[in-house]
């Protein structure tokens, strides 16, 4: 039972590879919305805890 409570905890593997894909899907449509405004900008990154940086030309 320790073990799935483990599995299934907020710091667990699930979570973890269930945030890694969020993250990884949330920086796919964002990089498509700031190309589709014309934002300058040559990448976008958004961590583990879903902060986000832009990469931009200089500013």
């Amino acid at each position: 039972m320790s073990r799935l409570r483990e599995f299934f905890s907020k710091d667990g593997p699930l979570q973890k590879a269930v945030r890694r894909r969020a993250a990884l899907l949330i920086e796919e449509y964002a990089r498509q919305l700031l190309q589709e405004f014309n934002f300058l900008f040559f990448d976008l990154e958004i961590n583990e805890d879903f902060d986000v940086i832009v990469y931009g030309r200089g500013w």
